[in-house]
């Protein structure tokens, strides 16, 4: 809060330190840094990451009950209604690599 109101800056390291950030790499290393960590998102479900977003935001909310309820509204009413989230289980139980659709 104090960075976004006083909008002082503060350096990589220093933001690493304080946890904004994940990783600090070398700026001619970046676009290969970048590139390994979105491959890692490529090989998952579309439709389930952004349903796992959105009931790791809903779960935030300042009210435990709440945030529970949210996230499992998401998971009940969205997320097991798709095809992704079927073929993940399937998957798993058949010991074999998921082929989603994204839907």
């Amino acid at each position: 809060m104090e960075l976004i109101l006083s909008g002082d800056t503060i350096s990589a390291q220093d933001a690493l330190a304080m946890g904004l950030v994940n990783k600090v790499v070398p700026e001619a290393s970046l676009s290969e840094e970048v590139n390994g960590f979105i491959n890692k998102f490529k090989k998952l479900s579309g439709v389930v990451l952004k349903l796992t977003k959105e009931a790791t935001l809903a779960g935030l909310n300042d009210d435990l009950d709440q945030g529970l309820k949210a996230i499992e509204k998401i998971y009940l009413e969205q997320l097991m209604k798709t095809y992704d989230a079927m073929e993940g289980l399937n998957a798993f139980c058949e010991k074999r690599k998921p082929t989603w659709k994204d839907n």
